[in-house]
C-alpha cells in the first residue's frame, strides 16, 4: 500500500500542473494579440472541427441497410438545412 506522504504528492503534482494548464492560455493571449494566424484560426476552426465531426460521422453509418441509412441521412440533411436557412 503506497504511503500518505506518496499519496499527497501524487495530489500536490497532479493539482499543480492542472493549475499550470488552465494558466498558460492567460499568459499567451498576450503574446500573440493581434496576430493574423490567430485571427485566422479563431475563423475557421469551428467550421473545420465541425466539418471533421460531420465526417466522421456520415463514415460510421451502415449504408448497406436502408433502416440504419435513412435516418442518419434525414437528421443529417434537416441539420445542413436549417444552418443553410
Amino acid at each position: 500500500m503506497p504511503s500518505t506522504g506518496y499519496i499527497l504528492s501524487a495530489i500536490f503534482l497532479a493539482a499543480g500542473i492542472t493549475f499550470a494548464l488552465r494558466l498558460i492560455p492567460f499568459g499567451v493571449k498576450s503574446l500573440v494579440k493581434g496576430s493574423a494566424l490567430v485571427a485566422n484560426l479563431a475563423a475557421w476552426l469551428p467550421m473545420g472541427a465541425i466539418i471533421c465531426l460531420g465526417f466522421y460521422v456520415m463514415a460510421e453509418i451502415d449504408y448497406s441497410s436502408r433502416e440504419t441509412a435513412l435516418p442518419y441521412l434525414a437528421g443529417a440533411v434537416v441539420t445542413v438545412a436549417t444552418h443553410l436557412w
